[in-house]
């Protein structure tokens, strides 16, 4: 437990917050303002949870985009390549029929043995674009299998990804809005606080970097905001009721 003392903080024990409200209707309004402002934080921090989630899901379904479209580009290039295999077939194909149309043609045996040569050759070069032919079709079929495998995936996930995302956007709107409208309640609460009431409140918050800056006796001697125990004095003030006291050493609200 930390024993009260004097610390670097504004309020020295037991000196009250002047105000000329009642002291009950005045805790009443700064209580207010610290409820608006422990919802409002407890608000930005959903909405700092919830916006990296969204842009994760964003980034997912770009990512599964980028290697479906990578895999369609690598399941077209047998396809490609079979294209291109096709038109060498006809050249191969015309030139079988350019081999045999010169057999009939030949006067000698030399000219017969070098048709009978271009033919074979011509003919087994078609043997050959046709075996490679085949082999692509069967990977244009292997890979259109597994593509379609992939973008059946990749839509269930795209799908249930779109739904989350649907949904942590609609609660991000709605706690951005929540958030909005209680600022908003915030203003009008502290207009209704004393100014002198109003501005130690707000610089008690900048302090300790947020709420709670209005605490109770814990124990029925110590604040429970920083664990001081506080004088005797102090504690019989707090319990008369009579007016708003700082802990000695952070200077919260009693």
């Amino acid at each position: 437990m930390i024993s009260a003392g004097r610390g670097a903080f504004p309020f020295p024990p037991a000196v009250s917050s002047p105000i000329s409200l009642s002291m009950l209707e005045s805790l009443e309004r700064i209580l207010r303002v610290q409820e608006l402002d422990l919802e409002i934080r407890r608000l930005e921090e959903e909405i700092r949870a919830l916006a990296p989630r969204v842009e994760q899901l964003d980034r997912d379904m770009a990512r599964r985009a980028e290697a479906l479209k990578k895999l369609e580009d690598q399941a077209e290039e047998p396809a490609r390549k079979r294209r291109a295999l096709e038109l060498e077939l006809k050249e191969a194909e015309a030139r079988v029929e350019r081999a045999r149309r010169q057999q009939t043609l030949v006067r000698t045996p030399r000219e017969l043995d070098a048709a009978n040569q271009e033919l074979e050759a011509a003919q087994s070069r078609v043997s050959a674009l046709e075996e490679e032919i085949l082999l692509l079709m069967e990977r244009e079929e292997e890979a259109a299998r597994e593509l379609t495998a992939k973008r059946e995936a990749a839509a269930r996930a795209d799908q249930k990804a779109c739904e989350d995302r649907t949904r942590l956007a609609t609660a991000l709107e709605e706690k951005r809005s929540l958030a909005t409208d209680l600022r908003q309640d915030r203003i009008t609460a502290t207009n209704r606080l004393d100014d002198e009431l109003r501005d130690t409140y707000e610089r008690l918050l900048r302090l300790h970097h947020g709420p709670p800056v209005v605490v109770s006796l814990r124990d029925g001697d110590t604040c429970s905001g920083c664990g001081a125990l506080q004088v005797p004095q102090t504690v019989a003030l707090v319990r008369q009721g009579d007016q708003l006291l700082h802990c000695s050493h952070c200077s919260r609200f009693l």
